[in-house]
């Protein structure tokens, strides 16, 4: 009887360790894409070779993973509407890297000086900006308002 007690209670205690033992597993949250705005551009008009265009981007990302401490790594792109290619630039991190945390904030671009592409004295063109995530996602493209460059 006594053995049969023994075995018994080594089974409930094998039981509830085994139990113990499995745990659910964590899942992290969802990666979840940046989302920027444009706040503001300015000027509306500006002299080419003379006067730098000023975009603040508005931004938002659920696991604070903007920007990058690689200056080579260029996570924010700005196509101007008359060019083929987008420019990229480097953002600098947002947030500390290894923390996944919610943030907000603004960000100011200045483009370098602007010039005519054709023969006329003005031009209006409007820029389409994405920002990437260390997870490698791409915010929804956002477009500027338009913008005039005049010939002095």
């Amino acid at each position: 009887m006594k053995v049969a007690q023994s075995y018994f209670s080594l089974l409930v205690i094998g039981m509830i360790l085994l139990v113990s033992a499995c745990k659910k597993e964590e899942t992290l949250p969802p990666q979840s894409a940046p989302v920027i705005g444009i706040l503001s551009i300015t000027p509306d008009t500006l002299v080419q070779y003379q006067d730098s265009v000023v975009i603040v981007i508005q931004y938002e990302d659920q696991n604070g993973d903007l920007g990058s401490i690689d200056p080579d790594k260029h996570d924010l792109e700005i196509k101007d509407s008359r060019l083929q290619f987008a420019d990229t630039y480097h953002v600098k991190p947002l947030s500390p890297d290894g923390y996944s945390l919610f943030i907000r904030g603004t960000l100011n671009v200045t483009l370098p000086t602007m010039f005519l592409l054709g023969n006329g004295n003005l031009e209006q063109v409007t820029f389409s900006i994405r920002m990437r995530d260390r997870a490698g996602q791409w915010s929804a493209e956002v477009d500027s308002d338009p913008i005039f460059i005049k010939r002095e």
